[in-house]
């Protein structure tokens, strides 16, 4: 009787373990083909995710460089205007005239024109610059606007003479550094200042070395 139990027991007992190493073995398999699963999602998120990253940093390639583009052709008008406006009041205030130059009365009517013309191109365009550099800009117009104004106020009148002189040797002072800045922060904008700059180092030191080979 009882070897028929024990038999009994020990087959039962068997087959728990069986069922028990049938169900670890089940449960195994469906884990590692559960983590295989997860690994491949995950590397299939990941390579989503580096093209969305990709296609951003490329759009904001594409953006900043179409900017850029824009504010060279903006920096190119400004300065086409700024140079049109002050060779106009350059010729207006001249002391030395030739017989062909217009008139007095058309000098102040190209002088005033081109003027108004660089401060309308400044307006149209200052979002692409920053507040600093448009209120240098609006210096240098108001320097221009001010001198053919005072000449203009004065004309036919026996001050007229007197204040040719003085708007053409406030021209000379004031003028020049103002415009010097300005094309430096264009250049900035341009990306041409740091190779300005050691162009021109290279040009000092290449002088000085030819000047003590001289020496």
């Amino acid at each position: 009787m009882w070897d028929e139990i024990i038999k009994t027991v020990g087959g039962m007992g068997l087959a728990v373990w069986l069922v028990r190493s049938v169900i670890k073995l089940y449960l195994s398999k469906d884990l590692e083909g559960h983590k295989a699963r997860l690994r491949t999602e995950s590397e299939k998120e990941l390579e989503q995710l580096r093209a969305s990253l990709h296609k951003v940093a490329y759009e904001h390639e594409v953006r900043f460089s179409r900017l850029h583009d824009k504010r060279a052709l903006v920096v190119a008008e400004i300065y086409s205007r700024m140079v049109e406006a002050h060779l106009a009041v350059a010729r207006l205030v001249a002391l030395l005239e030739s017989t062909d130059e217009p008139k007095r009365e058309e000098k102040h009517e190209i002088a005033a024109k081109q003027i108004n013309q660089f401060r309308l191109c400044l307006e149209k365009n200052r979002i692409y610059l920053s507040e600093g550099l448009c209120g240098e800009i609006e210096d240098l117009s108001t320097e221009l606007a001010v001198l053919a104004t005072e000449l203009q106020l004065e004309f036919g009148t026996p001050r007229y003479r007197q204040t040719w002189a003085e708007s053409f040797k406030s021209f000379r002072e004031k003028l020049p550094p103002i415009r010097k800045l300005l094309e430096q922060e264009f250049r900035k904008i341009l990306g041409v200042h740091a190779r300005t700059e050691q162009d021109g180092t290279s040009e000092v030191s290449q002088s000085s070395s030819d000047h003590r080979a001289i020496t």
